[in-house]
């Protein structure tokens, strides 16, 4: 008798405790971040692109070419919380090169995906400078 009044004391706790959790609060992964998720616009994304191809040029690839500027930024597509717990903003810009060109870049930014999980990172291409095909024939991999 002792031991079904056990459990049923510990029971009744258990329900009055998760019956006043919302249901968000009662999810493992927390969505939100502290640092807001940038728009494919801002200059924060832009640096990254920027700073991260003409390292890659100076230390790698030597095609002779920098990125100058990066401007006309769209948004095409969002995939939120699919298969995979990462919000990821697909988006596409013009930038110019060094030697006068206008090249099309294309990238995706995506939350929680910074160091150790927290803040968020840009991955990159230019069709024509992706010389291991790291995003696949013609940067298919993040175009949306």
């Amino acid at each position: 008798m002792t031991l079904i009044r056990s459990v049923s004391v510990v029971a009744a706790a258990l329900g009055a405790v998760f019956s006043c959790m919302s249901p968000a609060s009662a999810d493992f992964y927390d969505h939100r971040l502290p640092a807001p998720f940038p728009e494919c616009s801002a200059p924060a994304v832009y640096s990254q692109i920027v700073g991260r191809f003409n390292w890659a040029e100076n230390t790698t690839f030597h095609y002779g070419v920098a990125i100058q500027s990066i401007h006309a930024a769209r948004e095409r597509g969002q995939v939120a919380f699919g298969p995979a717990p990462v919000y990821r903003r697909y988006c596409r810009a013009q930038a110019v090169l060094t030697n006068g060109r206008r090249h099309t870049v294309h990238y995706r930014i995506e939350e929680g995906m910074g160091l150790a999980g927290t803040g968020w990172k840009v991955e990159f291409c230019l069709p024509g400078y992706d010389r291991w095909r790291v995003s696949g024939g013609g940067c298919r991999v993040l175009r949306r």
